[in-house]
């Protein structure tokens, strides 16, 4: 715990002055590298994930005691060791206005084996590659028949396989979205900068909880200086 601390400390004192306290409540973290992406399904590494899920939610959630928790899911029931049935909540939309439902759930864990995207998650998802393996049973309720038992597939949708809106993420271009990116979260992508900044603050759409906060920053290293720029969530 304390060498965690120390190495916390060090990074803040490297950022110095880029890290001067806000003006308003918006919450600064530093990272030692930038997002690859903001799209949900293309990157499969630490820092896409932790990044990502300030805009786009997943169905599971694990907590800071390790717990695993539903987040956009009411309730699932495992029907036999391939088959799993999944209740979504009811009343979220997307920062986009549009609904959360089954249907984005389907799109979304089948977007992840669209070839124009050219996901690293494919393999982490494999198990529902084929097609039909998520199924619409109703319009808050789905089915993911898996192509063989898999222990670990509800674990994986707490950590990867963002859910999005279907109607703007099939009508956009994969560069597009990578810096474009639309969810049910909390913060909406407002401005991102390569190696610059970026910008986000809370969401009123959102059936999550609501932001403590009315922003984000990120900071990371610019190429040209190694210290961290400002980035604004």
């Amino acid at each position: 715990m304390r060498r965690i601390l120390a190495v916390w400390v060090a990074l803040l004192w490297l950022a110095a002055p880029a890290l001067a306290a806000p003006k308003d409540d918006t919450l600064v973290i530093a990272f030692k590298t930038e997002n690859p992406t903001m799209d949900p399904h293309t990157e499969s590494s630490q820092i896409s994930n932790a990044i990502n899920r300030w805009v786009i939610q997943t169905l599971m959630h694990r907590t800071p005691q390790g717990k695993l928790v539903p987040l956009l899911v009411k309730k699932h029931k495992w029907v036999d060791n391939k088959t799993l049935e999944l209740e979504i909540k009811e009343g979220i939309k997307f920062s986009n206005g549009e609904e959360l439902d089954a249907k984005a759930v389907k799109y979304s864990l089948e977007r992840i084996h669209d070839p124009k995207i050219k996901s690293r998650q494919k393999e982490r998802f494999r198990v529902v590659g084929k097609k039909n393996a998520v199924q619409v049973l109703g319009k808050y309720k789905v089915r993911v028949n898996l192509a063989f038992p898999d222990a670990g597939f509800l674990n994986r949708l707490g950590n990867v396989g963002g859910i999005v809106p279907p109607k703007y993420y099939s009508s956009k271009d994969p560069i597009y979205l990578a810096s474009h990116p639309v969810g049910s979260a909390p913060y909406l992508l407002k401005k991102w900068v390569r190696a610059s900044a970026s910008s986000a603050w809370a969401s009123t759409t959102s059936g999550a909880a609501p932001s403590p906060t009315s922003g984000c920053a990120w900071r990371w290293p610019t190429p040209s200086t190694g210290r961290p720029s400002r980035a604004r969530w």
